[in-house]
């Protein structure tokens, strides 16, 4: 854990009156009629952003799951603006996670998890709010979150000794108790849910609905058994994967609930913007195996995202405009009132969530196009754009391979259309390549990253099933789970 005096001035606490000046607004908007101005709410005091590692939406309840796995996230949902079509932009986790912190695609900000480390000259989120005034803290459950990737720029405090949320939870409940009257930004993130899939009593067995009797021991080892076709599972199998994730999600959901109530005992809650999310979601034989290494809408793809207004409150609960992980940067800076980052390649959600009392849609937003990598921007050429109700899938090295799906009528991306509309599919190729051309590796990205990985670091990523590998040319290359 590394820690860095914070010399910011202290900011005092507000949460009534902030909560008061919030919900007026949003009344006076709904009583009006009218658009949001250019700075619609005060600036929020506080912000934290929580990363749930590996958790796809539709497994969620307040994203339509039948099975209780998530009853506090529900509940926080219920005062929050739930957006239904938030993408990552890699089905794994260190080109998603750094992408949320950066604010950059994969193919910009260069970040792949295989012996690289961040560019030194790209500014991150901590960074703008540390400069901003706020103590900045992050507690992750180490893996590709360590602070040797680069996670730790900006923060004064980044503890990466990991142990899952009951262990990293009670840690950051007490960094913020000991910054009673300063702003903050805290992020926590955890692999509960990452295979290996094993939760604690009483949360393990919950969901299987008659004993499991066979011999699949659901570790990232043999999830890559697996992927790789070395090893072949049954029906009751597969099924036991599912439900040894979704106890994941409840034991992990129960965490959260304690965290959530500790917050509010403390007064947290009325005066911090807090962010629910993830960098990618996990296939259970959606597309013929398992896992979270495809470029699929759902499940891969999808992720929840969730933002919940200091106070709380009756807030409008379903934003349906596409999102990506690319907003959460810009969404933070845009309501803690710190400058921009011009940098930045995704937009602030305010204008959205303090907009949408006023009026509908606006028409731009339906038509925002989203790319996703596979998982290796530099050497894998698998790529994907999301259009609309669209999403084609191409793979740059073989022209002709490519994949359309119509996501209105076909959300699980079953039946390929690609034969059937080849219009379409030229329609968008030739928009793919021209936003994969703006997409190119900034200044310090590449060889000049790289670095040495101890022992401890690779066992801790083969336990998550990754291993990073390097190519006989030097470059990095990832080795799926």
């Amino acid at each position: 854990m590394r820690q860095v005096p914070h010399t910011a001035p202290l900011w005092p606490a507000l949460p009534s009156t902030w909560r008061h000046l919030c919900r007026a607004f949003l009344a006076s908007l709904a009583l009006a009629g009218c658009d949001a101005p250019e700075r619609p709410i005060p600036p929020v005091p506080n912000v934290i952003l929580i990363s749930l590692d590996t958790l796809r939406a539709d497994h969620l309840g307040v994203y339509g799951y039948e099975r209780p796995t998530s009853p506090e996230i529900d509940a926080f949902a219920g005062e929050s603006f739930v957006f239904e079509r938030a993408l990552a932009p890699a089905p794994n986790t260190p080109p998603s996670q750094m992408t949320m912190m950066t604010s950059l695609t994969p193919g910009r900000h260069g970040f792949t998890g295989s012996w690289d480390t961040l560019a030194p000259d790209i500014e991150t989120l901590a960074q703008r709010l540390s400069q901003a005034g706020l103590a900045t803290a992050g507690f992750v459950d180490a893996g590709y979150l360590r602070a040797i990737f680069g996670f730790d720029r900006g923060f004064d405090t980044y503890d990466d000794r990991g142990g899952g949320l009951a262990s990293i939870i009670p840690r950051a409940l007490r960094w913020l108790d000991a910054h009673p009257d300063q702003r903050f930004f805290l992020f926590v993130h955890t692999y509960d849910i990452h295979a290996p899939y094993v939760s604690p009593a009483p949360y393990a067995g919950m969901f299987h609905e008659t004993p499991y009797t066979g011999s699949l021991d659901p570790t990232a080892e043999a999830l890559d058994a697996i992927w790789r076709e070395s090893i072949e599972i049954s029906a009751a199998d597969l099924q036991h994967l599912v439900d040894s994730y979704d106890e994941g999600i409840r034991y992990t959901d129960a965490q959260l609930g304690q965290f959530l109530t500790a917050l509010r005992e403390r007064g947290r809650l009325d005066d911090t913007l807090i962010i629910i999310t993830s960098d990618h979601g996990e296939e259970f034989g959606e597309h013929g195996s398992v896992s979270h290494w495809r470029l699929y809408f759902q499940p891969n793809l999808r992720i929840p995202l969730i933002i919940r207004l200091p106070g709380g409150g009756r807030v409008p609960e379903r934003l349906t405009q596409p999102t990506q992980l690319l907003d959460v940067l810009p969404t933070i800076l845009d309501a803690a009132g710190a400058p921009r980052l011009e940098a930045a390649q995704g937009r602030s959600l305010m204008p959205l969530i303090t907009a949408r009392t006023a009026g509908p849609e606006r028409p731009a937003d339906a038509v925002r196009a989203i790319l996703g990598w596979w998982p290796e921007p530099l050497t894998q050429p698998r790529r994907s754009i999301i259009l609309g109700d669209s999403q084609l899938i191409f793979d740059s090295a073989m022209p002709g391979k490519e994949e359309l799906y119509d996501l209105a009528a076909d959300p699980m991306t079953r039946n390929n259309l690609a034969a059937d509309r080849p219009d379409e599919v030229a329609r968008l190729l030739a928009r793919a390549r021209a936003d994969l051309a703006r997409n190119r590796p900034l200044p310090g990205t590449g060889e000049a990253t790289q670095i040495e990985l101890e022992r401890r670091v690779l066992e801790q990523l083969e336990a998550l099933g990754y291993r990073p590998v390097r190519t006989e040319a030097g470059a990095p290359a990832a080795t799926p789970e």
